[in-house]
C-alpha cells in the first residue's frame, strides 16, 4: 500500500481539482456571456467590464469587440474565457450613409451590400435557398442573383420580416416602404 498512496491521493483528489476548475469556468463564462449580451447590437458606448473583466477592440472601426474574463486569477484553478460580439454603427456612421439603399431614410445595416433591382436575374432563387446564397455555386455560369423569394409577389414582400433580410429590398417594386421597415 506504502507504493501507491501517492496515486491513490492523486486520484481522490482529481474531483476536487475538476470541480475548482469548472466552478471558476462557470464564473468566467457567465460574466462573459452577460457582459456581451448586454452590449452587443447597442448604438452606446460599452458598459464598464465587471470585474477579472477587459474589451478589446477586434477591427479598426470598433464594431467588432471582444471581452475576456478571468476567474481563480493567480491559482491553478485559473479558467480564461474570450466572447466576441459586435456594436451598432451610430446612425451618422450608418454603412449607406443614413438614407436606406432606396432612398427610404433608413439607418438598417444588412448583412450583404443593396443589389439594384435591374440586376437580378429572371429566375425566382429555390425553396431550399430563398435568398440566393449557392445560386452562383448552382449556377456558375450565370453573373446575376436570382430573385429573393420574399420579392415574388407583393403579398410576400408585406409579410416578410425586414429584420431578417440579408440585404435592403425596401420599396421593392415601387410597393411602398414596408411597414416593420
Amino acid at each position: 500500500m506504502g507504493a501507491s498512496a501517492p496515486m491513490v491521493m492523486d486520484m481522490s483528489l482529481a474531483p476536487v481539482i475538476a470541480q475548482k476548475r469548472a466552478q471558476n469556468f462557470g464564473i468566467a463564462e457567465t460574466s462573459a456571456v452577460a457582459y456581451s449580451a448586454a452590449n452587443e447590437y447597442t448604438q452606446t458606448d460599452l458598459t464598464e467590464p465587471p470585474a477579472g473583466c477587459e474589451t478589446q477592440a477586434v477591427d479598426d472601426d470598433g464594431l467588432s469587440w471582444t471581452v475576456t474574463c478571468r476567474a481563480g486569477v493567480d491559482t491553478q484553478f485559473e479558467q480564461v474565457v474570450t466572447r466576441a460580439f459586435r456594436v451598432m454603427p451610430l446612425q451618422s456612421e450608418s454603412l449607406d450613409g443614413g438614407t436606406g439603399a432606396n432612398g427610404t431614410g433608413s439607418n438598417r445595416v444588412f448583412a450583404k451590400n443593396p443589389i439594384p433591382q435591374e440586376d437580378f436575374y429572371h429566375s425566382h432563387c429555390y425553396g431550399d435557398d430563398p435568398w440566393g446564397l449557392d445560386w452562383f455555386d448552382r449556377h456558375p455560369n450565370l453573373d446575376q442573383p436570382c430573385r429573393p423569394r420574399v420579392t415574388y409577389t407583393q403579398q410576400a414582400y408585406l409579410d416578410s420580416d425586414p429584420d431578417a433580410w440579408l440585404f435592403d429590398i425596401n420599396n421593392w417594386n415601387g410597393w411602398g416602404s414596408h411597414p416593420d421597415y
